[in-house]
Order: C-alpha cells, then sequence, then structure tokens
C-alpha cells in the first residue's frame, strides 16, 4: 500500500515538474488567445491535486491551479466554492487561530460570490454553510450560537437543491448531534441524517467515521469499533483521498478505545 502511495505521489510530482517545465502556452501554442483551453487546463490539474490532497503539498498546488483557473474561466460558480473548500480544509490543518479564521473567512467570502451568482448550487450553499460554522466556532460561541440557524438554514437548501448531497446530509447530522436539544439538536435526528447518507453510498468513509464518532460518544463502543473496523478493512472507498484520510483517522479512533480498555 505504502509503495503504491509512493509511486502515485512519484507520478504526481512528475507531472507538476512537467507543467512548470514546459507550460500549456508551449505545448499548445495555436490555442494560446483560448481562454478556455486554461481555465480546463487549470480546473483539471486541480481536480487531479485535490483528489490525491492526503499527499503533503498537492492541497496547496491545487488551490494555485484552481486560483489560476479563475483568472480564466467564467465558471467563476464552481471555481469559487472549489477554492472555498480547499481553503476550509487549509483552515482545519492551520494550528494557529488566526491563520485558521483567516483562511474560514476567505471559504465564506468565495462561497458567498458563488451563491450570489447562481443561488441554485447546491455545492455553494454546502460550503457557505460549512465555512461559516467554521469561523463562528473560531469567534467563541455566542458568535457560534448566534449563527447556528444560518447554517442549518443553508445545509437544507443544499439538500434541497441536490437530494445525493452526501456532504449535505453528513452537516445535518452534525448539527443535530452538537446543537442542544432545547436549541433545536436531536440525536436521534443525527443518526437519521447519517443513516441516509450511508444508504446513498455504503463505500462513503466519511459517513461511516461519522456513524462511529457518534457511535463512541454515545459509549456504544463494540458497534463504534466495529465500524472502525470496517473503515480500515474497506476495499476501494468512493474517494481515494477521504479514504486514505478516514482510514488513518478509524485506526487512532480505534486504538483509542483499546488504550482506555473499553472493549
Amino acid at each position: 500500500m505504502k509503495r503504491n502511495r509512493n509511486f502515485q505521489a512519484s507520478k504526481i510530482a512528475i507531472s507538476i515538474f512537467f507543467i512548470l517545465v514546459f507550460p500549456p502556452h508551449y505545448l499548445y501554442a495555436e490555442e494560446r488567445q483560448d481562454s478556455t483551453f486554461f481555465a480546463n487546463y487549470f480546473e483539471r490539474l486541480g481536480d487531479k491535486l485535490y483528489a490525491y490532497r492526503d499527499i503533503d503539498g498537492n492541497l496547496d498546488i491545487a488551490q494555485i491551479s484552481f486560483q489560476r483557473a479563475k483568472k480564466f474561466t467564467t465558471r467563476q460558480v464552481r471555481i469559487n466554492w472549489k477554492l472555498a473548500r480547499g481553503f476550509w480544509i487549509q483552515g482545519r490543518q492551520t494550528p494557529g487561530a488566526m491563520g485558521r479564521l483567516n483562511l474560514f473567512e476567505k471559504a465564506v467570502n468565495l462561497s458567498e460570490q458563488a451563491i450570489k451568482i447562481n443561488p441554485e448550487s447546491s455545492l455553494a450553499h454546502l460550503w457557505h454553510a460549512v465555512a461559516i460554522g467554521s469561523t463562528s466556532q473560531e469567534k467563541g460561541i455566542l458568535n457560534s450560537l448566534y449563527l447556528k440557524d444560518d447554517v442549518r438554514r443553508e445545509l437544507e437548501l443544499a439538500l434541497k437543491l441536490d437530494r445525493k448531497n452526501i456532504k449535505a446530509y453528513l452537516g445535518l447530522a452534525t448539527w443535530y448531534y452538537v446543537i442542544p436539544p432545547l436549541l433545536g439538536g436531536g440525536k436521534d435526528t443525527a443518526f437519521g441524517f447519517v443513516e441516509r447518507a450511508i444508504a446513498l453510498d455504503q463505500k462513503n468513509t466519511e459517513s461511516l467515521l461519522i456513524k462511529a464518532k457518534f457511535l463512541k460518544q454515545e459509549d456504544e463502543y463494540l458497534r463504534a469499533s466495529q465500524l472502525l473496523k470496517k473503515i480500515i478493512h474497506l476495499g476501494s472507498p468512493s474517494s481515494r483521498a477521504k479514504g486514505v484520510i478516514n482510514k488513518t483517522k478509524a485506526r487512532l479512533i480505534l486504538k483509542k478505545i483499546k488504550l482506555e480498555k473499553k472493549l
């Protein structure tokens, strides 16, 4: 597995080197004035790098690629929510509070731009919900509670626009799980949203991991462990990168359960 991952990393590194040494306007001189070509080129490059974001540095280069695509494309909605998604992930990976907040606010602004251009974009609403949720958390509990209904509304709208938006189901599951019942939350509702997400795609490791975390929180250690083992041994996850990332998380959680002698 490690060998294969290193091979894939090498392939991507070689590809990036080739792109830097031989930029597309040399390879396709006759299309140098075609902005559509450059928009497609950089967006596809960004998509490819994002798909391998578990490899260090790829997410950063993907963001640069999407920013370059943004200069050429007329598809601003898609590029904006992709950039918002990337800034949010970078924010989650940033240790400093101010650095996190800056990245989350970039995600808020870009997703907001995407919604203004196309209010019918499910993914724009999804990443706007995620971004404002994380931004409000960074600003403190009172701000988080103040914006909680905005987050829920954006997630509900994302789901209304696309009933197969798994991340919207998972966002609502998390919302209902963490918000106290007196403020509108409910754990039964949370589990219901997770189950719907799993029903849509049984190889989505993110859905399975969120359910396992909920079960652990409810002291359902045996069921949580069984689900974590399922994630670890799952073949061909829906998302290769999330599969790698979530399998690692599942191993750590399972190890913690065993160390705490909950099994």
